[in-house]
């Protein structure tokens, strides 16, 4: 339960503080998506997807699709909230296809 408080508090702490900038043209750098995986993901995740900190998953073992990917940033599952007001599906869709690199 106390590490269930403490990630909630760190996600409204970054929620407040740091907001992902909209991104209006239709490509997305490599840049930026590594900015938004570091923002919104590497607190549990780890930088390249292996520290599975509260239950998160290590990215870089994962054999999920690129669908299934989408579908748990868009709406969350277990203690990982939603991002699907936060991003665009193009960015929820850059994210999932970034994680790809972490497979081993």
């Amino acid at each position: 339960m106390k590490k269930l408080i403490i990630i909630l508090a760190i996600f409204a702490f970054v929620s407040c503080t740091e907001q992902t900038p909209r991104v209006q043209n239709e490509q997305i750098s490599e840049a930026q998506v590594k900015s938004m995986y570091k923002t919104m993901c590497s607190i549990c995740h780890g930088l390249d997807g292996t520290m599975a900190y509260a239950g998160a998953k290590d990215l870089s073992v994962s054999a999920m699709t690129l669908e299934e990917k989408i579908a748990i940033i868009k709406y969350g599952k277990s203690t990982m909230l939603p991002f699907e007001n936060r991003l665009t599906y193009k960015e929820i869709s850059a994210i999932a296809e970034y994680i790809d690199t972490f497979k081993k």
